[in-house]
């Protein structure tokens, strides 16, 4: 007979998933698996590198966020005013012979005053999170004279038929109304959505949409850039708010984000015209890319009258407007499109006009004459 040792290593786990390793040692007497008692056991254990501590590090990660996110973000001019004031407070506060309540006193005025501003952040943070969720942002590229078409998808949340309105306050946008100017949009751009008809109600105070329960309407809207806005720069951000027109509360936010394009310019023409009259002028078109068509003409000058008209195969453009003194030099640009829905830009022309001062001398051949001339320097 001989001893042997029979060595079983078994992998435990308890309720808080900590592993330990139990070797269980038997010998030639007792040899039996079922047999069990005390003195076979001989238990060593040691926390494994696992999973214990991801909650409390995901827990102590997720304050230290949070206090670095509110001290960043919520704590304002007058938050950092009020704490400047409570720390002139306690350096000019005296202790007392009990220093243990006086630093009790002091640690709960801290701690009133952290949570005032805890608190009173949280319906900020609450209503930003809610205005977040129901806010769309979408960019757009226009170039100058462009415009920009897209639809903004609205969808009723509720169980129940409500009436929506449009509020916005930017002059280059606006919603499409006209059902055969929307199809034209929409099949140039090759957009598939469906089309609804008479979506749209239109009067003196606003601008109401009508939605079925779960229904998602496209929005059609246009963006001219020939009306952008000259006090801001080559970016700037308008906003679309739909609200429901019985409680007024929103229903979705678009948040359009316009960054201009600088435009391609063609051809440079510039003029000479008389001073203080009206001043006409027929200028003809050269062949256009592709051999296409101008059927439309618009000028970056409002007091500049333009037309266009066919002559055969040619077009001639004519000009209307009324010209200055001799230091009035007057530039504007002139942009065609081949639709009459002034979309697509073909050409941009760049025009100045400079006016002069006509001089009439009468005077004998072979004799000297002599005359004051005026000239005025421009400023």
């Amino acid at each position: 007979m001989f001893a042997y040792h029979l060595i079983q290593i078994i992998n435990i786990s308890n309720i808080n998933s900590q592993r330990g390793t139990v070797v269980r040692r038997l010998t030639s007497a007792s040899n039996r698996l079922n047999e069990e008692g005390p003195h076979s056991y001989r238990v060593h254990a040691k926390p494994l590198p696992g999973n214990s501590g991801i909650g409390l590090d995901r827990f102590l990660a997720a304050q230290r966020l949070d206090i670095q996110q509110r001290h960043e973000q919520l704590f304002t001019e007058n938050s950092l005013e009020k704490i400047r004031q409570w720390n002139e407070l306690k350096e000019g506060f005296e202790l007392s012979d009990n220093k243990g309540a006086t630093q009790k006193f002091i640690f709960e005025e801290e701690l009133a005053a952290y949570k005032k501003l805890r608190y009173e952040s949280k319906p900020a943070k609450l209503l930003e999170a809610v205005f977040k969720g129901i806010t769309t942002c979408h960019q757009i590229n226009p170039s100058f004279g462009e415009k920009v078409f897209f639809e903004f998808p609205l969808e009723n949340p509720h169980f129940e038929p409500i009436n929506c309105t449009i509020e916005f306050d930017d002059t280059a946008l606006r919603p499409v109304f006209d059902e055969e100017e929307w199809k034209f949009f929409k099949t140039i751009n090759k957009i598939n959505t469906p089309f609804e008809k008479d979506m749209m109600r239109e009067t003196k105070e606003r601008i109401e949409i009508y939605l079925q329960p779960g229904d998602v309407l496209f929005v059609p809207f246009i963006y001219d850039a020939f009306y952008f806005p000259s006090d801001h720069f080559s970016m700037y951000s308008t906003k679309v708010v739909f609200r429901r027109w019985d409680t007024n509360e929103p229903l979705s936010i678009l948040d359009l984000h316009i960054h201009r394009r600088s435009y391609l310019l063609q051809h440079a023409v510039t003029f000479i015209c008389e001073t203080s009259g009206n001043w006409e002028k027929q200028l003809l078109l050269p062949p256009m890319a592709r051999d296409r068509r101008v059927n439309s003409v618009r000028c970056s000058d409002p007091s500049v009258k333009v037309s266009i008209r066919n002559a055969t195969l040619q077009q001639i453009i004519g000009f209307t407007t009324y010209s200055g003194d001799t230091n009035d030099r007057r530039t504007f640009l002139l942009m065609m499109y081949t639709d009459h829905y002034q979309t697509r830009l073909l050409a941009t022309w760049k025009v100045t006009i400079l006016p002069f001062f006509n001089v009439d001398v009468r005077s004998i051949v072979g004799q000297t004459t002599r005359l004051h001339l005026l000239v005025h320097r421009r400023r």
